[in-house]
């Protein structure tokens, strides 16, 4: 029976306490909400906000969009941006 329960609340527990699954389900949702747009076979990923329509960044050979939006995030220039999405979102 513990067993049972620990399985069913166990994707709640390691995505609670995990940062960088949070920012991937932010991320995913920028996607789907239209903020962020892939473009040139998934190369290049471009900001699709109503003032904003540059690229934000391209992604190497062999790596995955989502996770180099990820990566820019969490750097020092991506921080303003990822805030900008989230107040958008929110608004």
């Amino acid at each position: 029976m513990c067993w049972f329960l620990l399985e069913q609340n166990l994707e709640s527990f390691l995505t609670y306490n995990d940062p960088m699954l949070k920012l991937q389900a932010k991320i995913h949702l920028f996607f789907e909400e239209g903020l962020l747009s892939l473009r040139k076979n998934r190369k290049e990923v471009w900001f699709s906000t109503k003032s904003n329509k540059k690229r934000m960044l391209v992604v190497p050979y062999g790596e995955d969009p989502y996770f180099m939006v990820a990566s820019f995030f969490t750097s020092d220039d991506g921080i303003e941006s990822l805030k900008m999405l989230e107040s958008i979102l929110e608004g």
